[in-house]
């Protein structure tokens, strides 16, 4: 009976590591960008993969966007030698697999006046 208490307490605390770890244990990664620009606009487009199972839309989109504008990415650094752009659109996925089969969690539209929307 006890060695049975044991076997289920080693088994909830490896599910609870588990958990934490797919939660809070890996960092995002951008995996595609491309920006556009011509004489009278510029905007930027890139791919997300948050690599978390719970997210709150709303904060990760504003540290999205922090990152975006201060260069805050692990994997990329993005160039506003010719000027920030009017327009950053950030495609969001959970994690690898669901970027491999294109179904994007929610997407980020950031304009030049401060004011950002998700989109389903």
């Amino acid at each position: 009976m006890k060695k049975k208490h044991i076997v289920i307490a080693m088994m909830a605390f490896i599910i609870l590591l588990s958990v934490a770890y797919l939660q809070w244990g890996r960092k995002e990664r951008v995996v595609n960008s491309f920006s556009t620009a011509s004489d009278t606009s510029y905007t930027q487009e890139f791919s997300v993969i948050a690599n978390t199972l719970f997210l709150n839309k709303n904060e990760y989109a504003k540290d999205l966007i922090a990152k975006t504008l201060h260069n805050g990415f692990r994997n990329i650094r993005f160039s506003y030698d010719v000027g920030f752009p009017e327009q950053i659109t950030i495609y969001v996925y959970k994690n690898r697999s669901l970027y491999h089969h294109g179904r994007e969690n929610f997407r980020v539209i950031y304009s030049q006046e401060g004011n950002y929307k998700i989109e389903e």
